[in-house]
């Protein structure tokens, strides 16, 4: 199912950009439906339309020791990588659930993780020992979304039952529950401080939730489809992103939108599938099914650039072509990985790692 494909760029300068580390995946036989990197990079979840979970690990083909993680290796042996063949590495499969899995979340500490399924029930698996501990169900409707706070124990979920719940590992029984979108909930994030719960819905609506109270302290209306939701580490910026292409960052301790900037031009803009932040909040990525690109936070918070309709008087050839070129206000990613448009493959999820690259995983699609 896995190809031993990886393939790393580096950048101007390996001391200020990061690099990429791309993985393919060959879904010739199973379906993917959700994929989950954990916080070192060292293990990849794969969830399947046939309800399997599968669990990768990370290697190098030769010069390392079977356990030794690839991941930890990139940096420290940045003169040689590029002679060694690194490996990706099938470990476990867990099995349970009944129907597709469509959501997947490992504990800090990568022992455990939680799965969600459209089978209406959210598993607790411990990876060593390869089986599931706990089942939680409460939810009426498909499951989209669960997720870990980042200190473990408390994990969300969204359903399509409008509602987003709140859950302890050592309980069967919902801790909080939050109601008020109109429609399917369908992405959640704690934040540092475990004080609110953010939620996005196909309402178009993100709502800040006091976890204590189950109250919506704060909704924001969007125009369009929410698609990839990440709060940072500290819990200082949130990123969102958009069916229609927008990327916005919010300044969450002063509570207002930075910026928002677009991978593609105006004419061909599609949807943002996922967005991540650094570890020290430096920078942001984000993609599509064939673009992933990354900005840096500073950029969002120093340029003043005009929004391109203050510029209607310049004339309609120049307006078009301003539209065609540029990205509305003038921030533009500092790089740009395109999949080449001869492959039947698609950019499934990228996530930064906190020793500055980026680890990126396609999927190579069935072709009739």
């Amino acid at each position: 199912m896995v190809q031993d494909f990886l393939e790393r760029k580096n950048l101007d300068n390996p001391n200020t950009y990061p690099n990429i580390l791309n993985i393919r995946i060959d879904d010739a036989n199973d379906i993917i439906t959700c994929i989950e990197i954990s916080r070192s990079s060292n293990i990849i979840l794969c969830g399947t339309e046939d309800s399997q979970i599968l669990l990768y690990d990370l290697y190098y083909q030769e010069s390392f020791s079977e356990n030794q993680s690839m991941i930890q290796n990139i940096f420290d042996n940045m003169q040689n990588t590029s002679q060694k063949d690194p490996l990706i590495k099938l470990k476990s499969k867990f099995q349970g659930h009944e129907d597709t899995i469509t959501s997947l979340s490992i504990l800090y500490n990568e022992n455990f993780f939680i799965s969600s399924s459209t089978d209406l029930s959210i598993r607790l698996w411990d990876i060593r020992m390869v089986v599931c501990i706990q089942i939680f169900k409460g939810h009426l409707s498909t499951i989209w979304q669960c997720k870990f706070a980042h200190q473990g124990f408390l994990f969300a979920s969204c359903s399509a039952d409008n509602t987003a719940i709140i859950w302890s590992t050592n309980s069967i029984y919902p801790h909080r529950v939050f109601v008020g979108h109109s429609r399917d909930v369908i992405l959640a994030e704690f934040s540092f401080s475990l004080s609110h719960l953010i939620t996005a819905g196909l309402d178009f609506v993100v709502k800040f939730w006091k976890i204590k109270t189950s109250q919506c302290v704060l909704s924001v209306q969007f125009a369009s489809q929410i698609t990839a939701l990440k709060i940072s580490y500290s819990g200082a910026y949130l990123v969102i992103g958009q069916e229609n292409g927008d990327i916005r960052i919010w300044d969450l301790i002063n509570v207002e939108q930075e910026k928002c900037v677009h991978i593609q031009n105006i004419f061909s803009r599609d949807p943002i599938r996922f967005v991540d932040i650094s570890f020290d909040e430096n920078t942001v990525i984000a993609g599509t099914d064939k673009l992933l690109a990354y900005y840096y936070v500073q950029d969002f918070k120093s340029n003043t650039g005009n929004d391109v309709y203050e510029d209607f008087y310049i004339g309609e050839q120049e307006f078009i072509q301003k539209m065609n070129d540029q990205r509305f206000d003038g921030i533009e990613p500092k790089e740009i990985f395109e999949i080449q448009k001869i492959k039947s493959e698609k950019y499934l999820r990228a996530q930064m790692h906190n020793r500055n690259f980026i680890l990126a995983i396609s999927k190579q699609s069935n072709i009739n």
